[in-house]
């Protein structure tokens, strides 16, 4: 490789998540070495890489107050809920928007035929309820009803192939060297962390990707770059994307926390302000949730539920700050001395 050539963009990826052989970190540091400008690009990289994110330095202690109101559940009530005030997913997020930076990104890719056949050896149904996956690489599925996955038994070879049939929520695993790829109706989704839904309408004959955290590209065709006639979009955080057979991409904005919850009834708080957080769940629920007090506004919330009664929320919540939950006239009210 001639050392004025930029190295692949998975190659960069690898060389930052220290998975690169000792060739291919030559192959960076030579490229690194011949411009200012690329010294200086991979510099930038590698800061973003290690920069830990606001999450990791939070101190309040969910998984405690989550201990605390799970006895209070029947065993048919436990649902599936995550507590991470500690350690979030965004440290891996992080890792892949090293390669973002540089166009290694996320891609969702309309394929035109090109692909070559898979052969998928394992398939989960969901059946008439929603189901969770747990793929061999840790990432997670959330399958809506009357949905199918499939996939590659162990992940062999040098991708993570799938293919989804219906509709999905996807939190995927970081790994530069072995691209996550799902097939639905035609469309490629190319990743190598994120959290992302994919939504197959029949009505409309169209497929939805809403990105709730990092970013994608949308397009009708297997590419790696944006186009001029709005053919290849990127989309980031908080933005949705849909095509249809005129292949043309529409895009809008959207709340990212509002899409997970209407899909799945997930609830992300990522370091989070009380305050936002329970005009957010007023929202969803639909029940007038009050602060009593402007100390406790700012107190931050790290946290994920699922399939959560308003109550529970509420309690784990207050639980987790030392608060205290009660109602007056059907309005919920949150109060206590601040965190």
């Amino acid at each position: 490789m001639q050392s004025n050539q930029q190295p692949s963009d998975e190659l960069i990826a690898r060389y930052l998540a220290g998975e690169a052989s000792a060739n291919e970190r030559t192959e960076v540091e030579l490229w690194a070495n011949d411009s200012e400008e690329n010294a200086t690009e991979l510099k930038r990289l590698q800061q973003i890489f290690h920069t830990p994110s606001k999450a990791e330095t939070q101190t309040y202690n969910t998984d405690a107050a989550w201990k605390k109101v799970k006895p209070r559940l029947t065993p048919d009530e436990v649902p599936v809920v995550q507590l991470h005030p500690k350690k979030s997913n965004k440290r891996w997020i992080a890792l892949a928007a090293a390669s973002i930076a540089i166009f290694a990104g996320l891609s969702v890719i309309f394929n035109k035929g090109n692909t070559p056949e898979i052969a998928y050896n394992q398939t989960i149904e969901s059946g008439n309820s929603p189901k969770e996956v747990v793929l061999p690489d840790s990432s997670i599925v959330m399958l809506k009803p009357q949905s199918t996955l499939s996939y590659v038994e162990g992940f062999e070879g040098d991708e993570r192939r799938l293919r989804l049939e219906g509709s999905a929520r996807f939190v995927v695993r970081k790994n530069p060297a072995k691209p996550f790829i799902v097939e639905s109706r035609g469309a490629y989704v190319r990743v190598l962390g994120t959290t992302f839904l994919i939504e197959n309408s029949r009505s409309k004959n169209e497929t939805v990707v809403r990105v709730e955290e990092g970013k994608v590209l949308l397009s009708d065709e297997l590419t790696n770059q944006a186009k001029d006639d709005s053919s290849a979009v990127v989309l980031v955080a908080g933005k949705s994307g849909s095509i249809s057979d005129e292949h043309q991409v529409q895009v809008k904005s959207i709340d990212p926390i509002e899409a997970a919850f209407s899909f799945d009834q997930t609830i992300v708080f990522e370091n989070t302000d009380l305050k936002s957080a329970v005009g957010l769940l007023s929202k969803f629920f639909g029940k007038e949730i009050q602060l009593g007090s402007e100390n406790i506004a700012n107190c931050r919330l790290t946290a994920t539920f699922r399939h959560q009664s308003l109550q529970e929320i509420l309690q784990i919540i207050a639980t987790t700050f030392n608060l205290e939950v009660k109602e007056e006239n059907g309005v919920r009210i949150i109060s206590g001395n601040g965190c």
